[in-house]
């Protein structure tokens, strides 16, 4: 039997199905690529084999109600039950941002400078930040 390769998930796809996805899409008119984010924050909680990453995330609004204009979030990106993670240790921005499906785990990857990073995991969410100060230097956290 020919053991047929799973099909990459669109992007589009595995943003609307996180928690403020549509939100992304509605305040810039795509869904986020990343390109040029910074990440500033990365928080580890054991217990629940929880990562988050906070990034800094500026774009010109393509569509709808914010078009033409610049958009400024801040972005928690969390997975939970992760199995893997290639971590950097300083701040840097994004080149490129993606996702892969590993047997049952979504992979997330993103390069920073020559450099590729990933998380697997479980779960993959997205949440906009209202309540963290912008600027701030980039730190590590282990609850």
């Amino acid at each position: 039997m020919e053991e047929r390769a799973t099909p990459e998930p669109a992007p589009g796809d595995l943003w609307a199905e996180t928690t403020d996805g549509d939100l992304l899409r509605h305040l810039f008119g795509y869904y986020p690529t990343l390109h040029d984010a910074t990440i500033t924050e990365f928080v580890w909680k054991a217990g629940s084999r929880t990562l988050t990453a906070y990034v800094d995330y500026d774009d010109l609004a393509e569509d709808g109600e914010y078009a033409g204009q610049e958009v400024s979030v801040q972005i928690a990106l969390i997975w939970t039950g992760v199995t893997r993670a290639s971590l950097p240790m300083e701040e840097y921005s994004i080149i490129d941002f993606g996702f892969r499906l590993r047997a049952d785990q979504m992979e997330t990857w993103w390069t920073v400078f020559n450099d590729q990073y990933s998380v697997t995991a479980a779960r993959f969410d997205v949440e906009i930040r209202r309540d963290r100060p912008k600027d701030a230097p980039m730190k590590w956290r282990i609850e």
